[in-house]
């Protein structure tokens, strides 16, 4: 099966540079992956999306292995899935929180318009 490379550009918001000295050009990271969807299944949109979400659930792991799932095992069966259904049960909770607050307490950077 054939891959593909996808080739992502977007907008460095916070370029290394000094902030009293403003930029000559607009500052532009790449972001790469290969993917081995199809076309017929997946277009490049498409498969940009999937693997966006892809990396939401991976940030949500490790904020989740560097929290309360750093003291597993305990070596007890039930008392690991106790506190295993407890932590997420308490992430999913201050995400929903800070997502009814607003962008700036969810986490994520506010949306920019097209017009920014």
């Amino acid at each position: 099966m054939p891959g593909r490379l996808v080739v992502r550009r977007i907008p460095d918001l916070a370029p290394k540079s000094d902030k009293s000295q403003q930029t000559l050009f607009d500052v532009w990271r790449l972001h790469a992956f290969f993917t081995t969807t199809p076309r017929e299944v997946a277009d490049t949109v498409a498969a940009d999306k999937i693997h966006r979400a892809h990396a939401i659930i991976e940030q949500v792991h490790a904020d989740l292995k560097d929290s309360a799932l750093a003291h597993l095992p305990s070596g007890k069966f039930n008392a690991n899935a106790a506190w295993l259904v407890l932590a997420v049960m308490a992430f999913n909770l201050t995400r929903a929180a800070g997502a009814l607050g607003g962008p700036k307490l969810a986490g994520r950077p506010p949306t920019r318009s097209a017009a920014s």
